[in-house]
């Protein structure tokens, strides 16, 4: 259990879920728990994307052109499964002059039922 708990603190679950099967001196407990912490990342992760790829869309459809850093930008841009790459959230910038629509077009979005 405390190894399950590093582990998600860290980040890795999906990485060591990858390689859980490589590793067989580990317990099938530990294996088990992993895969399972690991889907319910993967369903994070999917709707995460749906979600961001709404939200780009609307800034863009606005022609407001926002840079996605950090987290998110590493997950889809150099990872081969955005799920090994852990975040909780999503870092963007936009020009100056757009921040102000930028906040409410995404406002807007997380009060609507598609997003919430």
């Amino acid at each position: 259990a405390k190894f399950i708990r590093r582990a998600e603190y860290q980040g890795v679950i999906a990485l060591l879920n990858e390689r859980a099967s490589q590793i067989s001196s580990w317990p099938d407990g530990v294996r088990e728990q992993l895969n399972q912490r690991a889907l319910a990342q993967a369903f994070w992760d999917l709707r995460h994307e749906q979600v961001i790829a709404e939200a780009l869309a609307a800034l863009i459809k606005k022609n407001i052109e926002p840079v996605l850093f950090k987290g998110t930008a590493l997950a889809y841009g150099l990872y081969k499964n955005s799920l090994c790459r852990s975040r909780g959230d999503t870092d963007m910038i936009v020009a100056f002059e757009d921040w102000r629509l930028a906040s409410e077009i995404l406002v807007a979005l997380a009060g609507s039922p598609d997003t919430s």
